[in-house]
């Protein structure tokens, strides 16, 4: 299956938190879209694997991704060795995606910093030819990165505010993690969080995103609004 886009998460639920408004606008705009958790959240503070499964499946739905699937690296213990940048390269070859959204590499918890690393050095060695992996060797052409309990000042905000209930909906769709009173505050939080972000490109709410490298713009004209 070919993707135009996809995003590596930790965990599931990740993905929608951060990037969950980018991947419905571009769904809406007829690029397909897809998502790979590197574990199950077996050692979250709430929920079981079982639960966040039935959930990111419901939150698919929602996001209208093309593809979602959900490793098993250990939560709390994902690893950046061999194995797991290969189990990376490979997915990234069968997915063929141009754009690849990774976590910031900077955070708070073990696993996002490693989940970045992975998908780049995954990324790196889908570009291989000569690699002895399965499929045919495929070179990402950009990656971007969202941000988690970090917050850096971006190199563009995505203006979702067209799809900011459709990412709070996808995102309500984790119940487990989600569904109780005390958990309030972190959705808004995240409100709080994309108003800021739509304020600073004038708009109603926006997601932040990181690029390591310049952007090309061809026509400068396009990027003004």
């Amino acid at each position: 299956m070919k993707l135009d886009i996809l995003a590596f998460g930790a965990h599931p639920d990740d993905v929608e938190i951060c990037a969950g408004g980018f991947l419905s606008k571009m769904e809406k705009l007829g690029y397909k879209t897809g998502v790979i958790d590197l574990t199950r959240g077996e050692n979250g503070t709430f929920g079981t694997p079982e639960q966040r499964k039935k959930e990111s499946i419901k939150a698919s739905a929602i996001l209208k991704l093309s593809a979602r699937e959900t490793l098993d690296m250990g939560d709390a213990k994902v690893a950046d060795n061999e194995e797991n940048r290969i189990i990376l390269a490979e997915k990234i070859r069968f997915y063929k995606p141009t754009l690849l959204l990774l976590p910031y590499w900077q955070d708070q918890h073990p696993d996002h910093v490693t989940a970045s690393i992975l998908g780049e050095k995954g990324a790196f060695y889908a570009g291989l030819k000569n690699l002895k992996i399965p499929l045919a060797s495929h070179k990402i052409k950009t990656v971007f990165f969202y941000q988690l309990h970090e917050f850096v000042f971006p190199s563009f905000i995505v203006d979702i505010s067209d799809e900011f209930a459709i990412k709070m909906k996808a995102i309500k769709a984790y119940h487990s993690q989600f569904g109780m009173k005390e958990r309030k505050d972190f959705l808004e939080r995240l409100e709080t969080k994309a108003k800021f972000c739509g304020s600073l490109v004038k708009t109603r709410f926006g997601e932040p995103f990181i690029s390591k490298v310049p952007l090309k713009i061809s026509d400068p004209f396009k990027i003004l609004c």
